[in-house]
């Protein structure tokens, strides 16, 4: 019984996994208005994970604009459905007005910023 526990939890995290690398990459191509270059980082307060990836999005400040989107706000809204975003957290990588990059979910964001102070953050 719990083998079989197991086996549905994994599926379940590799699906969901899955979902979100189909809706990051989605993204890439899209043109962001709102930021010319950057790190846009969408999260609600009620999301776990987003409280888990917002003080690493924090780290960059300084090194590059960052846009904090807090889906809780009417805003933030209209820019989420605009831009097609389905999962929370989601961080973009914006250069030219363009996203070249998104990253859903929680991820160690130490690489990027090194990506990000070389301008190559795709």
């Amino acid at each position: 019984m719990l083998k079989e526990i197991l086996i549905a939890i994994l599926l379940l995290m590799f699906l969901m996994k899955a979902f979100a690398h189909r809706s990051a990459s989605n993204l890439k191509g899209k043109s962001f208005e709102l930021l010319n270059d950057g790190v846009v980082f969408i999260h609600s307060p009620y999301c776990f994970a987003c409280k888990i990836m917002k003080p690493r999005v924090e780290e960059l400040l300084g090194s590059v604009e960052i846009l904090m989107l807090d889906v809780s706000k009417q805003e933030a809204q209209e820019v989420v459905k605009k831009v097609g975003i389905r999962a929370l957290p989601t961080t973009l990588f914006v250069k030219s007005g363009i996203i070249q990059d998104a990253k859903v979910g929680v991820f160690d964001i130490k690489n990027l910023i090194r990506g990000v102070k070389d301008g190559n953050i795709s």
